[in-house]
């Protein structure tokens, strides 16, 4: 039997050493980008992280941080913000490269890298863009005479439009650079493998799940600064039944499909470097 959901685990604070760049826009905002060593909090995947047994120094890790905020405080406000200095104003942009700021962990008993990357290119002069991404999700935890390894692999095709566009454009508050409110609808294709080598059994378990699922969004998308760009979206999500895979290897146990096609809503946000 697992353990209950309640662990009692307690975020105590912590050390870390980091190296980064911090940037403010406009009055209230602020963009902060870092990589160093830190302590994990352990309740962020508190089962995972309770069977990995990480405390004290197994919870630092050399890794990735990225934050995008509100700032408050005393300083000497701009009566009129520098809007184009910050934002892609008057450009006119046919297509861009996203990177996304990548989740990097690597310690003693953990380890993950989460990156993405997309191209999106607009169709024409129209308010409508074509975006075809890949991402990759990977996680290593180090257990008691066990071990766990996560890998999911997807890709997928969106179809946006800008829906305010053309009415910014006569405004002359912003022009076809692919920044603003969109809605769109996508499709992906998810590989999911998770491995795992229990000290009863000889050969590790794998178990190798497929799916398919398609989705309509609402999102702001926005240039900053030349090279970096912010995403923010929600999805209605429509998921296939699974597919899934059993094996102890080298020997495979079967096939087997389960779960209902059904709709759930989601969110993202996305902080990257754009080319």
């Amino acid at each position: 039997m697992y353990p209950s959901a309640r662990f009692e685990i307690k975020n105590n604070g912590g050390f870390s050493l980091l190296y980064g760049f911090q940037s403010r826009f406009f009055n209230h905002w602020f963009i902060d980008f870092a990589l160093g060593i830190y302590q994990k909090e352990i309740s962020k995947d508190s089962y995972l992280d309770y069977r990995s047994g990480i405390s004290g120094i197994n919870n630092f890790v050399l890794g990735t941080q990225a934050r995008i905020g509100i700032a408050l405080g005393d300083w000497k406000r701009s009566r009129t913000s520098p809007l184009c200095d910050v934002m892609i104003c008057d450009e006119l942009i046919q297509d861009q490269l996203k990177i996304e700021m990548p989740n990097i962990a690597i310690g003693f008993k953990q380890q993950t890298f989460n990156p993405g990357l997309a191209y999106e290119i607009k169709l024409a002069n129209s308010p409508f863009s074509i975006q075809a991404n890949a991402a990759l999700f990977y996680r290593k935890d180090g257990m008691s005479g066990a071990g766990l390894t996560f890998l999911s692999t997807g890709a997928g095709l969106e179809l946006r439009y800008y829906y305010l566009q053309k009415l910014m454009i006569r405004l002359g508050r912003a022009g076809g650079n692919l920044s603003g409110l969109y809605t769109g609808i996508k499709g992906s294709y998810d590989i999911t493998t998770l491995k795992r080598r229990d000290d009863l059994l000889r050969y590790p378990i794998i178990s190798t799940a497929r799916d398919f699922n398609t989705a309509l969004s609402l999102g702001y998308q926005q240039r900053l600064f030349r090279r970096i760009y912010i995403d923010g979206s929600v999805f209605y999500n429509k998921t296939s039944p699974t597919a899934e895979k059993f094996t102890v290897f080298p020997f495979p146990l079967g096939y087997r499909t389960f779960g209902i096609s059904r709709g759930f809503i989601s969110s993202k946000m996305s902080i990257g470097f754009t080319f």
